[in-house]
């Protein structure tokens, strides 16, 4: 995947996808293949003149064929001498410019594609016996010609290679290009083959920039693909062993492992099953173009080489993302943020300058003012950490379950234009947990027990939800809630088993759980409201304020439960920011 500008800025780009080694020799297609039209990516792109028109292999056999012209004797080229130069820059120009070579897309119609060949009944032959060392040995300049010449017509110039390193795929690995992108799968396979061949390029590249045939080192940039975002724990550790993997190869740019996980979770390519079918141009399609998919991906690895394009730089600037810590709770200080993200910047609700105790918030009678102060921070504080955000938001609720519930409802409304990545505090472990994060799946198992009805002996319509997780709340306490708040019916969200629930691995499957159970309630009763009470972590309660959209519920109000004094403090219908007291 190459990149070329008109300015003393140009760069090639190109990109492979990766497997281990040894490297095979280039496999000639059967006749029969060729004759169908080969394979290649000019599959994606029909052209009206079908298999006839002519491509890569056709090109540098002419090219061949017109440098033994203009030099038949050994010896005859002088790399030194100007008007050979320019002779091989004729030669060059004229093969660019034919129309012959370059097929016009209508998907876009500012790209050209230069397909693989002309796919006639000697197609194969012809890629089998080209000489390209020899071709290298006798007019290694011609190579810089050809890509100079590609650099001044087109922005971007795009070249798709064989896997591994042979004599055609190492034109296109290690000749052309001056930035190698490396695309690999979360496998042993593909993450050794990928770093071996990153390797090798590397020192391909610098006999030749040793020998003055190029002018700048082979940039290496590692693309990981095929990342399947259900699977969290073990993405991270995937993660962190591609981290691990492709760190030495930019240890003298001062780049650590550290850095490297981070341009891992920022840049790499999602697993949406949709498009492991037919292999389908995701940007062409638009299917799911929100965070997290593979539109999404695309766009901002686009960004990526478009506007940066080195790993080194990149990391100097910092991460794009930043963190939201929010903390109602008072007491002790709250365990530090992981080191590792290097976040831009760290938003606290409520700000440094709060002089207002927000325990309160946990207290009987009601504190209005602290509660209309905390609803007013969130807002304040979402708004003030995502202004001119171009990364990653990364959210660390300790809240009462009540703001928790608000800031899932606030956050809901930004995830539609912001990746938001949620985490949980583990006091077992001592460490913060990512919770959940674009694109995450839940996998088919259950997490909560069916959800069943029960009545509270009120006569209302609304409906008690109650969400179990570090402890259990007894039916009685329910029912005397739901005839204190007007609820005619509670259900119940009670674990599969009594262990506490796994953040890295669960959490989807308790999100996905509760959804569904609220749309079925909404269904069933399209006019009741809901009271909510929980004993679940506060990321579960930020991603059930996710769940309760105004344009769905009528009310939804999540309570504070105190088991010091056995009872509710207060209620916030997240809908229309009401305090309840219950």
């Amino acid at each position: 995947m190459s990149q070329c500008r008109p300015d003393a800025s140009r760069r090639s780009i190109r990109t492979k996808e990766a497997s281990a080694g040894p490297w095979p020799s280039p496999i000639s297609p059967s006749p029969s293949l060729a004759e169908r039209g080969g394979y290649g990516i000019h599959r994606y792109f029909p052209d009206p003149e079908g298999s006839g028109r002519s491509g890569v292999i056709d090109l540098f056999i002419e090219l061949r064929s017109e440098l033994e012209l203009a030099f038949p004797g050994a010896g005859d080229f002088d790399p030194t001498d100007h008007d050979a130069i320019a002779t091989c820059q004729k030669l060059v120009a004229a093969l660019l410019d034919r129309d012959d070579f370059f097929q016009s897309v209508a998907l876009a119609p500012h790209l050209k594609v230069l397909r693989a060949g002309r796919f006639d009944a000697d197609y194969a032959e012809r890629v089998r016996t080209f000489d390209w060392k020899g071709l290298f040995a006798d007019f290694a300049e011609v190579f810089g010609e050809l890509r100079m010449g590609l650099c001044t017509r087109y922005d971007d110039v795009l070249i798709d290679s064989r896997t591994g390193l042979t004599d055609i795929g190492s034109v296109s690995t290690v000749v052309l290009p001056d930035r190698l992108v490396v695309a690999f799968a979360p496998n042993e396979q593909s993450l050794a083959g990928g770093a071996e061949v990153a390797q090798q390029a590397i020192a391909l590249h610098a006999q030749i920039l040793e020998s003055k045939r190029s002018s700048k080192p082979l940039q290496i940039i590692p693309l990981l693909s095929r990342v399947e975002p259900a699977e969290l724990e073990e993405r991270a550790s995937w993660m962190k062993r591609a981290a691990d993997q492709y760190t030495s190869l930019f240890s003298t740019r001062g780049v650590d492992g550290g850095g490297m996980l981070r341009f891992f979770e920022d840049m790499h390519v999602p697993h949406i099953a949709y498009y492991a079918y037919g292999e389908r141009i995701a940007v062409a399609e638009g299917k799911g173009r929100g965070i997290g998919s593979m539109v999404d991906a695309y766009e901002r690895f686009a960004d990526y080489l478009l506007f940066q394009g080195d790993l080194a730089e990149w990391l100097s600037h910092g991460t794009r993302d930043r963190a939201l810590l929010a903390r109602f709770d008072g007491g002790p200080r709250p365990p530090e943020l992981p080191q590792q993200w290097g976040f831009q910047q760290i938003f606290h609700v409520p700000g440094a300058g709060s002089t207002r105790d927000f325990s309160s918030l946990r207290k009987v009678p009601v504190d209005v003012e602290a509660w209309t102060d905390a609803m007013g921070q969130v807002d304040r504080e979402i708004m003030e950490a995502t202004r001119g955000l171009r990364g990653n938001l990364h959210v660390f609720p300790m809240s009462p379950y009540p703001i928790a519930a608000l800031l899932g409802r606030r956050l809901d409304d930004l995830a539609r234009s912001t990746p938001v990545y949620l985490y949980q505090y583990d006091s077992t472990a001592g460490e913060w947990v990512l919770f959940s994060s674009p694109g995450m799946g839940a996998g088919e198992e259950a997490f909560f027990c069916d959800v069943e009805e029960a009545p509270t002996g009120g006569v209302g319509s609304d409906v008690v939800v109650a969400i179990e997780g570090f402890r259990q709340i007894n039916d009685d306490t329910l029912q005397a809630f739901g005839q204190r708040v007007g609820a005619g019916s509670f259900i119940r969200f009670r674990q599969m088993r009594d262990t506490p629930l796994d953040l890295r691995s669960e959490a989807g499957r308790a999100v996905r759980d509760v959804r569904r159970a609220l749309a079925r309630v909404q269904s069933a009763r399209p006019s009741a409201g809901l009271h909510i009470v929980a004993t679940a972590p506060a990321a579960l309660i930020v991603e059930v304020g996710r769940m309760l959209s105004p344009n769905v519920y009528r009310r939804a109000a999540v309570y504070q439960y105190e088991p010091a004094s056995a009872s509710y403090v207060a209620g916030l219908d997240v809908i229309g920011r009401t305090l309840i007291e219950a």
